[in-house]
This record gives structure tokens, sequence and C-alpha cells, in this order.
């Protein structure tokens, strides 16, 4: 089975089948066995009479118990459902067994059968952080651009690509460090085109080391539109962008 980020829960092993010397179940052990990871994988059985569930997110084993026919049994291990939970998953296989135990003292439980389960990360759209408010500064004076913030939950270190246009006036980063590279563009011009990592990007956009420089005795308001592109990040889906506009008023 495949599953990919973002899908509803899917059925593990929909035709499964179960035999049994004696005609009632009394329990059932679904175990990932192979490359679980807590707090994304989780296995499930909707409700249903006589049999209920309990997912152990520690170990990754969910338990069928109560007593029902063997066929009532291998509906329910029919029914079981798969779920990756994290917008950042680890792509990888898993293995997923089933056993049962008809409850008799003495007897061991069944041999396992296994299914095993792909995991496809989906490519996240990155997010930007803006100023909700228009910025006011007086004539022939900058302003610090502060407020900017990037995000991309499954950036996982990758370079990203941040495109910063100015409709008038100039822009420029007081401290450009080393670590985001100027692509196109210049520091102190209308355009600057940054590719870094998140965090190199964060590093640049602190408070105070943004700035904007108004055109001489300009009046009037200039737009300052960004493009935070992934690149492709990781995952299904290609690149993913996202958009935003900071306006800045000259009085």
């Amino acid at each position: 089975m495949i599953f990919k980020e973002g899908s509803t829960p899917r059925r593990v092993a929909p035709r499964i089948n179960l035999t049994a010397g004696n005609p009632t179940i009394a329990e059932a052990k679904v175990a990932i066995t192979a490359n679980y990871v807590a707090g994304q994988d989780v296995l499930s059985l909707p409700a249903r009479p006589f049999i209920s569930s309990d997912f152990d997110s520690a170990t990754g084993v969910l338990t069928l118990s109560g007593t029902a026919t063997a066929g009532q049994y291998k509906n329910a291990l029919r029914a079981i459902r798969y779920v990756n939970t994290s917008k950042n998953p680890t792509s990888r296989w898993l293995r997923v067994s089933f056993q049962v135990h008809d409850g008799v003292l003495g007897n061991d439980y069944s041999n396992a059968i296994t299914r095993d389960v792909q995991i496809r990360g989906v490519n996240n759209a990155p997010l930007l952080t803006l100023p909700r408010s228009v910025l006011t500064t007086p004539q022939n004076t900058g302003i610090a651009i502060d407020g900017i913030a990037v995000g991309d939950v499954d950036a996982n270190n990758h370079l990203v690509r941040l495109t910063i246009r100015v409709t008038r006036g100039a822009i420029k980063f007081v401290n450009l460090g080393s670590s985001a590279t100027i692509s196109e563009g210049a520091n102190d011009s209308r355009t600057i085109i940054l590719v870094g990592t998140l965090a190199d990007l964060t590093a640049l956009l602190v408070a105070d080391n943004f700035l904007y420089q108004p055109p001489t005795d300009y009046v009037g308001t200039a737009s300052l539109r960004l493009t935070l592109n992934d690149l492709g990040g990781t995952g299904l889906g290609g690149a993913k962008l996202a958009h935003g506009v900071v306006r800045v008023r000259t009085v």
C-alpha cells in the first residue's frame, strides 16, 4: 500500500483472511514492526460491535479485544486503517503484522501475516509572515522593515529563495552576513533576490537589519513585494511559493 502525505486513513489489508480451529477469537495484535515513528504513524479501527481497540503510540501496536466470531475478527482486521499525521513525514517503508489469539489458556498467538506500507511525502508551501499595517516614515528618511518572517514545515535545511522588489526607492540589508547569497539584483537597490536556508534568511530579517529608503523628496506609498520559493523542498509536487506585500507611506 502507498500512503501519500495528507491522505485520509487508508485500509492496510482489505483482503486479509482468517481461519481458526475455534469458533471465536478473543484478541488480535496489529503492530508496525519496522521503521515505526512515534507521533507520525497511527493505526486505528472504526467502531464496531463486540470488538474494541487501543493503539499504543509508544510501541506502534494496535490491540483488538473482545470475544467475537472469526468472521467478525476477519472483518475487523480488514477495516484497520493507517494514517501518517505529520506535515513532514519521513519517506520510508513500514511493515505491519497481524496476529490473533483464541483466548484459550496455553495456546499461542497465530502466525503473523504482514503487509507493507510506503510513505511518500508531499512538498508543502512555505510561509511568509509580514507586518499587517502600512508603515509610515517622514520624507527623505529611511525606515527599518521589521516583522518579516519565513517558514516552511518541510524545508529540512534545503535552500530557499526570497525575492524582494520595491516599486519606488531602494532596499538594503545593513549586515548581509556570509551565509545567504544575493543571486540577482544588488543590496541597496530596487531588487534583492537571496538564496539560503530558512535559518540564513531569518538571520538577515532580524530587527533593524532590513531597511527601506524612499526616493529623494518623494511623498506617497511604495510597495515591497516579496516571494518565497521553496525550490522544490522535500516530497512530491514541485516548487511552492508564498507571496506578500509590505506597504510604506512617506509623508
